[in-house]
């Protein structure tokens, strides 16, 4: 297989991915890489950095602080959590959001990682 095929077919399951959540929700949840180790070990969980995405699976914001809870979003966006959980969001453009549950959902597959949809919300 040629390079340009496998890179064609890694964008293909990268952006498989269809509704996360309901229509007019967004989706909260991570991504976690994995780190390449040696023969002898294999992979190891990497970094967990917190996501929301567009109910198509494009992101609106992340970061890199651990996960959904862990803040620092970029553009202007933010999660607020309870327990661990995320409650309510607000994105860069100003609106809030209301978590409901549901979630399960996934993003495709990262390159050299996975994502999970931890919930979604509603637009307040």
């Amino acid at each position: 297989m040629h390079l340009t095929q496998i890179f064609a077919f890694v964008l293909a399951v990268v952006g498989s991915a269809s509704a996360i959540c309901a229509d007019g929700q967004i989706g909260i949840g991570a991504e976690q890489l994995s780190s390449i180790g040696s023969p002898g070990t294999g992979t190891a969980p990497g970094p967990i950095s917190g996501f929301i995405w567009a109910n198509n699976c494009g992101t609106i914001a992340s970061n890199n602080k651990g996960g959904p809870c862990g803040g620092g979003y970029s553009n202007g966006a933010s999660v607020q959590c309870n327990g661990g959980n995320p409650v309510s969001a607000r994105t860069g453009d100003g609106t809030s959001w209301t978590c409901v549950g549901g979630g399960g959902q996934n993003c495709g597959l990262a390159p050299f990682g996975t994502t999970s949809v931890w919930t979604c919300c509603n637009r307040n």
